[in-house]
């Protein structure tokens, strides 16, 4: 019986709030102004100022101001009825529920209090605004790189926020429950004001406020444009809209809230299925003409942009696309939307501050090709996406569905990697299409626009450009004039015509230099002849009795493959000591080079850091980046270097050696140097320094890689940097000797080329083809000096192998 009585108690005494929130119902009056005051993050301190705002102007007998606030930390959740009140620092306004901490980041929260607010505070019109961080219709990021997710009402306590489709779903709760639209949805929170937010909601509301733009601290002038609302309070939406928009940016205008670069805009979301047939048309003439997807792309870099470069200004693209694009289909729809958004859904635009003169009301998502290949899936959930055409437009953009084709690139190339006067020239073209669909035969040709230089070759036939791939053509042969001036720029013109005759053109400079005499078998290329790293190079090279060739990329320029070539028998060696030295040279020629049946020693402390994620490392340096800076200045060699053991800072070496990276291998590559120990603790001694982590992988310093087709030896730290002249001569020795090329490794490396040659045939195409073969037949010319009697062997059983025995006499062993 006690427990009985006991448990009444309970359910009586847990009732009375609610009985006393149902005693205090008010009379329906004009307005209810709520505000979702999700604090709970590092705009604490803002939410407590503008709660003052409101207090300044206080509820009346026509106009209900109510919160729910969460404040950051676990201290709970109140709702507020806002009274008028003369302080401007403490909240004084009554509390009516007190709650436990509400996670502010969910939806049906908000729902919870606007559902609270329509049963206690009933009125004619509704306001409902989520004050918070905001970000479009994406989420907002705490990295540099963008979440694929979105949203507004974020809540670091709880690590949860309102997606746009649940703000969707929110309104429809919320219309439901007052059986019509609800008069206005506002955002106290940035990048809100967009054409994907809007949709989401169209159905469910007549306004929606908010900015493209990110808001300062400040936020809303509250108490700026809430004295004319109780003032007039029989204003509708549309009204009321507009004096939100006026007195936010006079606000910042040098107004109550001081200066700042902003915008603010009120639309009209009953007329969002007009805008969606405006921007579908819209839509569909750009990408009925996605030969002009490069003008489009152009503009939009140029287009008004917000905080997130991918939101950027409707009006302000197609103002800028219209005068640069005269096709009539885009001319007339993007008239029609320009007019219609600024004069119909616009209701009230302005701007503050400098930097925001593109901003007409309304922000869309324009993302790079990186962006939204990131955020297809995403955006394709929105109702903006599934209803209309716009991310069609961004397809097509990206991945058109007709060839898309334009000359990437032209490669001169001569015998030694260096114009130089009287040299015969061979110039390739590339040619790309960013279409989906393949393109029909091109002839490309060249023109030389010196005179200097004179074009001897003939144009060629490109069968076809695969979709969303490109091809080279076959090589056109060009001759510099024997007198041509050394430092003298020579300019040739390629010229690609389809079937239809339409042209595509591209221009390549390059510079005479001095001769570049090939000598040797071993190449090392230096940034700078004359600095003291090639120096030290030079030296140990000397040391070791290895005569070399050596090419300074400050006079030549970037080493090219037709450089590259003259070693496929030898040896190339590159010093990266600092950070831009490996962005000096091009990875894809040294990886043609490499499958060739080139060799490569690369050394840097920063070539790790630098091209970790470029397919190149991974693929041709068979290495893993582990991190930066181990801190460890002394490595001990085994497999290949099994007798070096030395330091790589002090002695007679550059000590340089700040940032040693460690690396793992990848098979079949394997470690040949490894970093001595732990790091030692030089914080106190190096303040300024990176400090230093020890080993946290395999602790490799240097890998070797023998693949049958290249060899490569890579140090992740620089050469240079070995503490004694004696300790680098007999590291240089042994990587030498050991990347030396044989009679095998050539004909591995042509089975190789035979393979690539089949897959290639197969493709299609007969430039393909011939281009294959001719480099075939190149790696037959290169191998033939190294092939000895004593090779007979080992290659006879090789179709390739005969060939070569053939072309040095041996042909009498093969029968």
């Amino acid at each position: 019986m006690k427990i009985r009585e006991l448990l009444v108690w309970t359910l009586v005494i847990l009732a009375l709030p609610i009985m006393a929130f149902a005693q205090d119902v008010q009379a329906e009056k004009e307005w209810t102004f709520m505000v979702f005051l999700n604090g709970d993050n590092n705009l604490d301190s803002a939410g407590v100022d503008d709660m003052n705002e409101m207090e300044k102007v206080g509820s009346t007998d026509q106009v209900n101001i109510i919160a729910q606030h969460d404040r950051s930390g676990s201290s709970g959740t109140k709702r507020y009825f806002v009274k008028k009140d003369s302080s401007t620092s403490a909240i004084t306004s009554p509390v009516i529920q007190e709650m436990p901490e509400c996670d502010m980041g969910n939806w049906q929260e908000a729902l919870k209090f606007f559902q609270w607010g329509v049963q206690n505070y009933p009125a004619k019109k509704y306001l409902f605004a989520i004050w918070n961080h905001g970000a479009g219709w994406e989420k907002r990021t705490r990295t540099a790189r963008n979440v694929l997710l979105k949203g507004i009402s974020y809540d670091d306590q709880s690590g949860n926020h309102i997606t746009t489709p649940q703000l969707g779903l929110l309104l429809k709760a919320m219309s439901e429950q007052i059986g019509r639209k609800v008069d206005v949805i506002a955002y106290d929170a940035c990048l809100m004001q967009m054409g994907e937010v809007g949709f989401e909601v169209k159905d469910y509301a007549l306004v929606q406020v908010g900015a493209e733009e990110t808001e300062p601290g400040d936020g809303w002038p509250y108490d700026d444009f809430l004295p004319p609302l109780v003032a007039k309070p029989s204003m509708d939406a549309r009204e009321f809209g507009t004096i939100m928009v006026d007195k936010y940016n006079a606000s910042y205008s040098n107004g109550s809230q001081g200066h700042a670069n902003t915008c603010q805009s009120a639309v009209d979301l009953t007329k969002m299925p007009q805008f969606l047939e405006k921007l579908n048309a819209f839509a569909d003439a750009l990408a009925a003409n996605a030969g002009q997807n490069a003008v489009i792309l152009q503009v939009i870099t140029s287009t008004q942009a917000y905080a997130y470069t991918q939101y950027k200004d409707l009006c302000d693209f197609t103002t800028k696309l219209l005068a640069k694009l005269d096709v009539p289909e885009i001319q007339t729809t993007g008239k029609a939307l320009l007019k219609f958004v600024k004069e119909e859904l616009v209701i009230k635009n302005g701007i503050a501050g400098s930097g925001m003169n593109g901003s007409y009301g309304l922000s869309l998502y324009f993302p790079t090709k990186s962006q939204y290949d990131s955020m297809r899936q995403k955006y394709a959930e929105l109702n903006l996406s599934q209803k209309g055409k716009w991310d069609e437009f961004l397809q097509g953009l990206f991945y058109p569905n007709v060839p898309v084709l334009s000359i990437k690139e032209i490669d001169c190339e001569d015998d030694n990697g260096a114009v130089n006067p009287g040299d015969e020239l061979t110039l390739t073209v590339k040619i790309a299409n960013d279409g989906t669909q393949a393109s029909k035969a091109l002839t490309v040709s060249i023109e030389s626009l010196s005179q200097n230089a004179t074009v001897i070759g003939q144009p060629v036939t490109i069968d076809s450009v695969p979709g969303m791939g490109s091809v080279q053509a076959p090589g056109i042969k060009a001759k510099v004039a024997d007198g041509c001036p050394v430092d003298t720029e020579l300019t040739f013109k390629a010229k690609a015509v389809d079937e239809a005759g339409k042209v595509y053109t591209g221009e390549v400079k390059v510079r005479v230099k001095e001769a570049f005499l090939v000598k040797n078998k071993v190449l090392l290329v230096v940034v700078d002849k004359d600095d003291q790293f090639t120096g030290i190079y030079k030296k140990a090279l000397a040391d070791a009795g290895i005569a070399f060739d050596l090419y300074p990329i400050s006079y030549y320029g970037a080493p090219s493959l037709g450089l590259y070539k003259n070693y496929v028998n030898g040896v190339v060696i590159f010093n990266a000591p600092g950070t831009n030295e490996i962005a000096q040279v091009k990875l894809a020629d040294l990886a043609s080079y490499l499958d060739r049946g080139g060799n490569l020693f690369i050394t840097g402390q920063d070539i790790g850091y630098k091209i970790k994620d470029d397919p190149f490392y991974k693929n041709y340096l068979h290495a893993t980046y582990v991190q930066d800076n181990t801190g460890i200045k002394e490595v001990v060699g085994q497999d290949v270097l099994a007798s070096v053991t030395g330091m790589i800072e002090g002695g007679d070496g550059a000590s340089n050696q700040k940032w040693p990276d460690e690396i793992d291998p990848i098979a079949p590559a394997v470690a040949v140097l490894k970093y001595k120990a732990a790091g030692k603790a030089f914080r106190a001694a190096n303040p300024t320094e990176r400090p230093p982590r020890g080993i946290t992988g395999s602790g490799t310093a240097g890998v070797a890689v023998s693949t049958g087709i290249y060899k490569v030896v890579y140090f992740s730290f620089g050469f240079e940097g070995l503490a004694s002249a004696d300790l680098r001569k007999n590291v240089m020795a042994t990587v030498v000797n050991y990347l030396k090329p044989t009679a095998t490794d050539r004909i591995r490396g042509l089975s190789s080329l035979a393979d690539q040659h089949r897959k290639l045939e197969r493709s299609g195409g007969s430039a393909v083809h011939s281009s294959t073969q001719a480099q075939v037949q190149e790696w037959l010319d290169r191998s033939a000096p190294l092939i000895k009697g004593s090779d007979r062997n080992a290659l006879k059983n090789h179709a390739y192998g005969r060939q070569l025995l053939r072309k040095v006499n041996y042909d009498d062993t093969v029968r």
